[in-house]
């Protein structure tokens, strides 16, 4: 049996052992296996229901927004883990309201159609947006498809099938190695 060691940091372990199966969790490889596809089983679906909620979010956002043609006022770019560019938008309201939104995520094939406009940037750009009660802007920019893909729904949903069938068939091994009393496979 796996056995946590006497140690604070070790108490929130102790507290997720009683949220996980019997047997699910023990000091084999095979089980630190099974547990990740037992986790596969819940987190798949769960991110394709947010990718699906995102999806239907956005398609409302294009069917109800307002048409504008914002002014990219600036670009700047993020240097950590990777390169990120976010762009400073501003336009008019359909009420005749200036609106501005600071620091919009950009594609980096959008970033660079804005550099090659000059400095300061001179690009406009079409813009679909909904202000509501609170003053933030949901805001999509028409101009920067390339950052706009298919949602890996299928993706995530696989993933928690294939946990499911992996969470079977370790189980499976862990039974027929206890019920044989041979040693736990991958210690």
């Amino acid at each position: 049996m796996f056995r946590y060691p006497a140690t604070g940091a070790c108490a929130i372990g102790r507290v997720a052992r009683h949220a996980v199966p019997r047997g699910l969790l023990d000091d084999t490889v095979l089980g630190r296996i099974r547990m990740c596809l037992y986790l596969m089983i819940f987190l798949g679906p769960l991110i394709a229901g947010i990718g699906l909620w995102h999806q239907n979010y956005m398609n409302d956002l294009l069917r109800r927004g307002a048409d504008a043609i914002a002014q990219v006022t600036r670009l700047t770019t993020i240097n950590f883990k990777g390169t990120a560019y976010r762009a400073d938008l501003a336009w008019t309201g359909s009420d005749g309201a200036a609106l501005r939104l600071y620091q919009f995520s950009v594609s980096p094939q959008f970033a660079a159609r804005i550099r090659q406009s000059g400095n300061p940037p001179r690009l406009t750009a079409r813009i679909k947006f909904i202000a509501d009660s609170r003053g933030r802007h949901a805001v999509v920019i028409l101009d920067d498809q390339d950052k706009a893909g298919p949602q890996p729904i299928w993706l995530c949903l696989s993933l928690g099938l294939f946990g499911l069938i992996g969470t079977l068939v370790t189980s499976w091994l862990r039974a027929r190695t206890v019920a044989t009393g041979n040693r736990p496979l991958m210690t």
